[in-house]
């Protein structure tokens, strides 16, 4: 069968504005695969255990057979494993639940934080040998940091952010600057980068090195002296005040 590109559009569920990215990716590229790719595109670090449920097959899972540390699981115990109806992410290729356009999965990163990402087909094209994928054509805002508590904790976040008489208001500060070494930004999106990382997409893994990732408390505190902007969250906080209506 000839191969296909699958323009995929994956956005975070449940926050607004919308954290997004557009990808194309080959259709044979198994869901371990594409973990690793929605991982590099959102800047997670890939420390959680996650699956992929696709729309239309009724209670079916694509799943990671390893832990946070990549040791195999006893997924019977764990998860309730079901042979006739889970499918081992590394063994299945995107081809066989993304067929068509419009087809939906949802992709769940961290059960603790038990992030969503819906992913759909926007586009089904022709592969171009022109083109090294996977790559990330377009997006919007950057994705939340670790453990940082959900989409609700992240709204918590931002606002703290935003509040410099919030008590986890300099505890935040700093926690951004541990992931990137400046302060986080939810409007920050960098194309060139993602697309660099994705180069080497099959070679990410749990706890690889970050550049700029750096956890030494004279480096983050002579950043933050030198970058005292407050972020501006007025459109999240609005938001916030028309759910609680």
């Amino acid at each position: 069968m000839k191969k296909k590109i699958l323009q995929l559009r994956i956005e975070i569920k449940g926050i607004k504005p919308p954290i997004w990215r557009r990808i194309l990716v080959e259709d044979n590229i198994t869901f371990l695969d594409l973990h690793k790719i929605i991982q590099i595109a959102f800047d997670w670090k890939g420390y959680h255990l996650y699956h992929f449920s696709p729309d239309n097959y009724d209670e079916v899972r694509i799943l990671s057979m390893e832990d946070e540390f990549y040791e195999p699981l006893d997924l019977l115990d764990f998860l309730d494993l079901d042979e006739s109806k889970d499918y081992e992410e590394s063994k299945t290729k995107l081809n066989k639940f993304l067929k068509k356009e419009k087809d939906k999965m949802v992709y769940c990163y961290d059960y603790g934080d038990n992030w969503e990402h819906l992913i759909k087909v926007e586009k089904i094209l022709d592969f171009d040998k022109k083109v090294k994928y996977p790559v990330c054509i377009k997006g919007k805002r950057a994705a939340p940091l670790e453990d940082i508590g959900g989409v609700y904790g992240y709204y918590d976040f931002m606002d703290a952010l935003q509040d410099e008489n919030h008590e986890m208001h300099d505890d935040y500060i700093e926690m951004g600057y541990k992931f990137y070494m400046k302060e986080f930004d939810a409007e920050e999106f960098d194309l060139d980068k993602i697309n660099e990382k994705l180069k080497d997409y099959k070679k990410f893994g749990v706890y690889e090195e970050d550049d700029d990732y750096n956890d030494e408390d004279e480096s983050i505190s002579d950043n933050m002296e030198n970058n005292k902007k407050i972020i501006d969250f007025s459109d999240v906080k609005k938001f916030q005040k028309n759910k609680k209506k």
